[in-house]
């Protein structure tokens, strides 16, 4: 059940220096945002620089966490194409496994440092890039289950594998998704479901209509537990190419932006928000702005349609 949105700031995060100085400025500026009670963080090795520690210093009261191994699979596989929890090599799956470990590891220590459950889910992607296998992918999310603690261990759906134009993630089909995800729930008591990322499912199909008919894939499996609220562009713009996982914002900030406040509010419908552990909003700016509050408004003006829906479909 969501108790507000969660937000991907790591994707506006400001400079390492510049963060390192104004860092607890920053964490005040993400509080503010109307609607957030989360933040999505990156594992990087850890989940902070200095340390959970300082971490949970930083959380605002209450806030829970999500945990993404989307920036650290992406390393995994320009290291080595063969990592990946979906790999039928059995190093690279091993790889991509102790990985996942060890962020769950510093979910523990931070969940210590907090005094409570601060780490509701961690994202994972169904890598590597092409030749994946459902079938090693529902035997990762099983013998994750035992490390997962409470932990929900969501699949975040990317763009699927095709020789026929490049790809961003080029991952497992969806529907290869949804079978490993069903296999390994009755192997374990752990929470295993889907996320949608309606920019990286716009770029999966190609079409704006593409995140609406994966919801409902995910709604009429039983799996949808998360969605990511993320746009793209089919032409290109100030953050990059044509179908590039930009994170574009909304298009009242971008123009080049699929993602509309109709659009959210198609995908967002009553039935798919009775179903989500994590609901969230991940952009980018397009100005780049170096003033923190101009450089959060691009993400103030896409939470902001997100939280009207959520709230309407909720009445």
């Amino acid at each position: 059940m969501i108790d507000g949105i969660t937000l991907g700031a790591y994707a506006l995060e400001p400079a390492a220096d510049v963060l390192t100085v104004h860092e607890n400025k920053w964490y005040a500026a993400l509080a503010a945002i109307d609607g957030a009670h989360g933040l999505e963080i990156p594992y990087r090795g850890g989940l902070h620089r200095d340390g959970v520690v300082r971490l949970g210093s930083l959380l605002p009261t209450d806030w829970h966490v999500v945990i993404t191994m989307l920036p650290p699979t992406m390393a995994g596989i320009r290291a080595d194409a063969a990592y990946g929890l979906a790999s039928t090599d059995d190093g690279g799956r091993a790889a991509a496994l102790a990985d996942v470990r060890a962020a769950l590891e510093q979910a523990r220590r931070l969940d210590e440092v907090t005094d409570r459950r601060t780490v509701r889910a961690i994202h994972l992607a169904s890598a590597p890039r092409g030749g994946g296998d459902p079938g090693r992918l529902a035997l990762s999310l099983t013998e994750l289950a035992a490390d997962a603690h409470g932990i929900a261990l969501l699949l975040e759906h990317c763009d699927a594998w095709t020789a026929a134009r490049p790809v961003e993630k080029g991952f497992l089909p969806l529907e290869a998704e949804i079978a490993a995800v069903l296999a390994a729930r009755p192997r374990t008591d752990a929470t295993i479901g889907q996320v949608i990322n309606w920019g990286r499912s716009a770029i999966d199909g190609r079409s704006p209509d593409s995140p609406v008919a994966q919801l409902a894939a995910l709604e009429s499996a039983g799996t949808l537990a998360g969605f990511m609220v993320s746009g793209a562009s089919a032409t290109g713009g100030p953050l990059g190419a044509a179908w590039a996982d930009a994170h574009n914002p909304v298009a009242t900030v971008d123009p080049s932006s699929l993602l509309t406040v109709s659009a959210i509010a198609a995908a967002l419908t009553a039935s798919v928000a009775s179903r989500l552990e994590v609901l969230g909003v991940k952009v980018q700016d397009p100005r780049r702005a170096t003033e923190f509050d101009a450089h959060l408004q691009p993400l103030r003006a896409t939470v902001a349609p997100v939280l009207e829906r959520i709230t309407e479909v909720s009445r």
